[in-house]
């Protein structure tokens, strides 16, 4: 295992015990300053998510004349999808910058924050529906499902290179499993989703940093 990848779960283990520990101690505490809105674990969040965006740039530049206008483009694609998690996660740097959410933000959004992941339009919120169910899917697939298809379906491989799809190992599936685990099992607060969603951050940008298909983008492969 890289050296990155031990001292990132390093840290959030810790991030993750002592979130345990101050859920119990002080749950005011941990809710109001640990995982609140600009609080440590969500400016850890914004960071994981930059830093995978950072690692899809990077791959871009690196590749950008030596793979197929798919491969770059899916690449570019998942990274901006980066950014744009950690652009709602600080509602588009609105707080730091202190202006005001439009007029149709303030009547939809649930926190009247400039993002989209706290709207509620027609009586449903789309953090539960989207960034909560079906993310989740999407993360439970990606972790467990992904990899085996990989692995046994030579069909599917070829799609998950040609799309320059990031396969998570094994130990990164036991590492997303286990946050989960540890968070919604142990953490004894209503916002422990923000702890969870810190952990997980960093796994998914783990699976991203160092895949299983590593070769589909070391700049010799083949393209």
């Amino acid at each position: 295992m890289h050296i990155m990848e031990k001292a990132v779960v390093a840290l959030v283990l810790v991030a993750v015990l002592a979130g345990v520990v101050l859920s119990h101690v002080d749950e005011p505490a941990f809710r109001h300053g640990y995982v609140e809105e600009d609080g440590p674990i969500e400016w850890g969040t914004v960071l994981a998510l930059l830093f995978a965006a950072l690692v899809c740039c990077r791959r871009f530049l690196m590749l950008r004349r030596r793979r197929p206008v798919l491969f770059l483009a899916a690449t570019a694609l998942l990274g901006a999808l980066f950014v744009f998690g950690a652009g709602e996660e600080i509602s588009w740097g609105q707080r730091m910058l202190g202006f005001e959410s439009p007029s149709w933000f303030m009547e939809h959004n649930v926190q009247r924050d400039t993002n989209i992941h706290n709207l509620k339009i027609g009586g449903v919120k789309i953090n539960k529906l989207v960034f909560s169910h079906l993310l989740g899917a999407m993360i439970v697939a990606y972790v467990l499902l992904l990899p085996i298809l990989y692995r046994w379906n030579p069909t599917a491989s070829r799609l998950i290179s040609a799309f320059a799809i990031p396969v998570p190992r094994a130990r990164h599936a036991v590492f997303i499993v286990a946050t989960i685990l540890l968070v919604y099992g142990a953490v004894r607060s209503s916002k422990r989703g923000e702890l969870a969603e810190f952990g997980l951050s960093w796994m998914v940008a783990l699976c991203v940093a160092f895949p299983a298909n590593a070769k589909d983008f070391r700049v010799n492969a083949g393209g």
